[in-house]
């Protein structure tokens, strides 16, 4: 639950970050070539962020479906050698 969280308030931080940087509400006196760099820095940020996310949980999500059939395989492997018995 945690990290859904986190991704929610990353998610609008940034694009509260980006309608700033679009509508110049920055709060500071930068030129058009700053803004231009902070938006393209926001949104390269925000796919990174984005990818990583994706490659983490798929990366997770085939750990436990490994464990999980190894688990299977050893549950049928008890139950196999408790009837031959």
């Amino acid at each position: 639950m945690v990290p859904g969280t986190l991704v929610y308030t990353f998610i609008g931080t940034t694009i509260a970050s980006v309608g700033d940087v679009i509508s110049g509400n920055t709060g500071d006196d930068e030129d058009s070539s700053g803004k231009i760099l902070s938006l393209v820095l926001l949104i390269v940020g925000s796919i990174l962020a984005c990818g990583a996310i994706i490659y983490i949980s798929y990366v997770v999500k085939r750990y436990l479906n490994k464990a999980l059939a190894d688990q299977e395989a050893k549950e049928r492997n008890e139950n196999a050698d408790g009837e031959t018995r």
